[in-house]
């Protein structure tokens, strides 16, 4: 009972994300449209595969349990993040007021989309599906990597030096990993 109550609150609360913290701008670049385009397939194939069970991983309540807190503690980052940034939060790449050090990004260089991972991992194991995970790996992570490295190439433009020192010991996506 109490993961599903975790679940639909975190559901809640990641929906809100899009109201509390909304861009200004409408236009959005390609990766942003690209970044959309592979969550919302991945999340549409562990909704499917929820529902036909295609591929499934032991649904017990240990796979629950750990799924959601993945799946909270992905939208939770997000969170800290977004706040971290205060006024520089945006869907497209454009110049933050500063470079951002502090909270996640003391240890990831983008430490929301590790963020997207841990809610399309903690959701796939929620669900009990493999192909949800498969996905996450194969199509969300290689376009959320693409993007990276197309905004600290920006970064770097705008802030030379200093944008490369922060760089040089922090992972970009996967703490300790890549």
């Amino acid at each position: 009972m109490w993961v599903q109550l975790i679940f639909i609150v975190a559901t809640l609360a990641w929906a809100l994300e899009g109201v509390l913290f909304r861009s200004t701008k409408k236009v959005r670049d390609a990766s942003f449209t690209y970044v959309t385009a592979a969550m919302l397939f991945t999340i549409t194939v562990i909704i499917l595969d929820g529902i036909f069970h295609w591929s499934t991983i032991e649904n017990t309540v240990l796979w629950q349990s750990l799924g959601v807190l993945l799946y909270a503690g992905g939208i939770c980052l997000r969170y800290w993040g977004i706040i971290q940034m205060a006024g520089s939060f945006s869907r497209l790449v454009q110049r933050p007021e500063r470079l951002i050090s502090s909270g996640p990004f003391q240890f990831l260089r983008h430490p929301l989309y590790f963020a997207l991972l841990l809610v399309t991992t903690g959701l796939s194991l929620y669900v009990g599906t493999t192909f949800g995970l498969v996905s996450s790996v194969l199509l969300l992570f290689p376009v959320l990597a693409w993007r990276a490295k197309n905004e600290e190439k920006v970064l770097h433009k705008w802030f030379g030096a200093p944008y490369l020192a922060y760089a040089k010991n922090k992972k970009r996506i996967i703490p300790f990993i890549y």
